[in-house]
């Protein structure tokens, strides 16, 4: 009998034991779906609301930002030249703009904003350097008169125009033009230029120093458009008297005084070819924006620190009179040494003062080998005459936030290190000394202007010959401190 045509065997009987194992595997097959019922239609109504946040709705279709000029647009969501194609801020394209490089259409984006930041500046005081320049957002809190939504259209704008940037692209925009090699290393003429353009490595970028006082924790302020800003305190207090039956009291009167901001111009000038402007793309602009932003935001932190103080520089921290001092437990002559006791001797100096140094905090500011050589400073063990071993480690040190790439602490104060900080200092034939500064920086102020200035020029005789433009940023800024006292130094201490 062939497979074909063999009958099927009859089926079994269903016997008790089959009949529990249906049962069984029933209630599990229902368990399972009860488990799984919730999550599914969890996951359902997420995908309603993620699909619910893509379709813009009519009354965010109504809200839409009126800066980018988008009507019908949800909010956030700009639509500039074309609406596939929505564009962020180009500092590349308002400098070509100034000498134009480019006509206004090529610029809506750029126009636009600088309408917006002239508006609201000008009706708060500030008026823009006569001529080519335009205004462009520095810091966005900064800048008074802007209503809730401009600030949050001025900060995507800006967001958006550095938005996917190739940063490879940018080492390669960043490197100068393959200089072609000939056979010899030096000459093209004998068959050598057959070896091609030599080979461009990545652009090895400047080694810089850090901010001290944005890590710190220095009270950033707007200045007013006027740049201007005065705060009123009081120097000293009245006094009590304990007197006796008909004695008569002693009169007293508080005293109080001002801090007075005024901005000062922080400037910088670039000298662009103009083939970069026209041709150029964000990479390129975001390289040199980068730079001159770095470049400016360093000088300032300097001064800050150590400037001496004039009409046309703030004063640095370290040039105020009522900074507190404080020497080395260790004197030698050609340079103090930092002992342990000293940590603790500063900061009761602060507190000494009524500064609060828990509850806002203090922090030390130093530069970096003197931070090395405090975290491996240990004790000496003797035998009873000779160094045999190294003991402990003599500074309170948080070692573990360091080694995993944390701010490390002294004394449970945050560190900040920064060659910023001076190691100039001399005393007898030591010229290499630093200084170790420690304080509540809640009580040290920046105030900054919310806008920078940014113009542009091709005339003259060398920007006309040479087919450059030369770009110029301008910001304004001061620094003052509520309380002197709330820091303290120790100067005149040898690095490590």
């Amino acid at each position: 009998m062939s497979l074909a045509t063999a009958a099927a065997p009859a089926p079994e009987a269903a016997t008790p034991a089959s009949n529990g194992q249906a049962e069984l595997l029933s209630a599990i097959r229902q368990t399972v779906s009860d488990q799984i019922a919730p999550i599914q239609q969890a996951h359902a109504a997420l995908q309603t609301q993620v699909e619910s946040l893509l379709k813009p709705t009519p009354q965010a279709q109504s809200a839409a930002s009126s800066l980018f000029g988008a009507p019908g647009a949800a909010p956030g969501i700009r639509q500039g030249e074309d609406p596939l194609g929505s564009r962020g801020y180009s500092f590349a394209k308002a400098a070509a703009l100034r000498q134009n490089a480019i006509g206004r259409e090529q610029c809506k984006v750029e126009l636009q904003m600088h309408d917006l930041l002239s508006t609201v500046m000008r009706q708060q005081g500030f008026v823009p350097d006569a001529g080519d320049s335009i205004l462009v957002p520095l810091w966005v809190d900064g800048i008074p008169g802007l209503s809730t939504t401009q600030r949050a259209e001025v900060r995507a704008t800006i967001q958006q125009g550095v938005h996917g940037l190739d940063m490879d692209h940018v080492r390669q925009v960043a490197r100068a033009a393959a200089i072609r090699q000939g056979l010899s290393q030096y000459d093209d003429t004998g068959l050598g230029v057959l070896l091609g353009p030599t080979t461009m490595g990545d652009l090895v970028d400047l080694i810089r120093a850090k901010e001290v006082f944005s890590r710190a924790g220095s009270t950033q302020l707007a200045l007013p458009p006027n740049g201007r800003l005065r705060f009123p305190r009081q120097t000293g207090a009245t006094t009590a008297y304990w007197v006796g039956e008909s004695a008569t009291v002693t009169s007293s009167e508080p005293t109080s005084g001002d801090i007075d901001m005024i901005a000062k111009k922080l400037a910088t000038l670039v000298k662009l070819p103009n083939e970069l402007l026209r041709f150029g793309n964000p990479s390129v602009e975001a390289f040199v924006r980068n730079d001159m932003a770095r470049v400016m935001a360093l000088a300032a932190d300097a001064a800050f620190l150590v400037g001496p103080g004039s009409t046309v520089r703030p004063k640095g921290l370290l040039s105020y009179a009522g900074v507190q001092s404080h020497t080395a437990s260790t004197v030698g002559t050609d340079g103090n040494t930092f002992e342990p006791e000293d940590v603790n001797l500063m900061l009761g100096k602060l507190q000494e003062a009524n500064h609060d140094t828990d509850g806002l905090g203090a922090a030390w500011v130093m530069r970096p080998l003197m931070r090395a050589g405090l975290s491996n400073r240990r004790a000496s063990v003797y035998n009873g005459t000779t160094v045999v071993a190294k003991g402990e480690f003599l500074f309170d040190m948080d070692r573990g936030a360091q080694q995993n790439g944390l701010q490390g602490r002294l004394s449970g104060s945050p560190i900040v290190t920064s060659t910023q900080v001076p190691n100039n200092r001399t005393k007898g034939s030591g010229t290499t000394l630093t200084q170790i500064l420690c304080g509540v920086f809640a009580h040290h102020m920046i105030g900054r202007v919310g806008v920078a200035e940014f113009a542009t020029s091709t005339q003259g005789d060398t920007p006309f010959t040479t087919d450059q433009t030369w770009m110029r940023v301008i910001q304004h800024m001061d620094a003052g401190l509520r309380y002197e006292d709330a820091f303290i130094q120790c100067d005149q201490i040898i690095n490590g």
